[in-house]
């Protein structure tokens, strides 16, 4: 970045080589034309210099803002506490650099919690499954026993019968 200094010696120096070359680019009235028009019939010595680039002994102070060209809006997509920033003000940044870290600390904590959940559906689940076979197994031998109570009463019945 330029220092104030040189950014005013170069503004300086352009202001001075633009008013020379806007003099020199116009092109010159024929002198009958001024004598005519009542202009003084005399000649303008102008000497040329080259434009260098110098230390300035005076400063200018000047008022002004600067506005950028475009500004652009950064959200988080989650709540947090920032903990670091990876970018000063004004910086250029390339796309994909991270910007701003938050705390995770809470988000961590709910991992915790969801995982802790998980194993819990889990248990209870392998509880509901073995439930579920006591259940199964004993109504199978509740099944084989009203049957077999079912043909021992169609035996009887038909031994009364004949």
């Amino acid at each position: 970045m330029m220092s104030m200094k040189r950014a005013t010696t170069l503004i300086a120096c352009c202001l001075v080589a633009g008013a020379l070359l806007a003099g020199c680019g116009r092109k010159a009235a024929p002198v009958e034309a001024e004598t005519k028009a009542g202009a003084p019939d005399r000649l303008v010595q102008v000497r040329g210099a080259a434009v260098t680039e110098t230390v300035a002994d005076e400063t200018i102070a000047v008022t002004g803002s600067i506005e950028a060209s475009t500004d652009v809006s950064i959200a988080s997509k989650v709540p947090g506490r920032v903990v670091a920033i990876g970018a000063q003000e004004g910086e250029r940044v390339p796309a994909g650099r991270v910007l701003v870290r938050l705390d995770d600390a809470a988000a961590r904590g709910g991992v915790t919690q969801a995982e802790a959940g998980l194993r819990s559906a889990r248990a209870q689940l392998e509880k509901a499954s073995l439930s579920l076979s006591l259940v199964e197994t004993q109504a199978d031998s509740g099944v084989r026993t009203a049957e077999a109570a079912l043909a021992a009463a169609r035996a009887r019945q038909e031994s009364a019968r004949s």
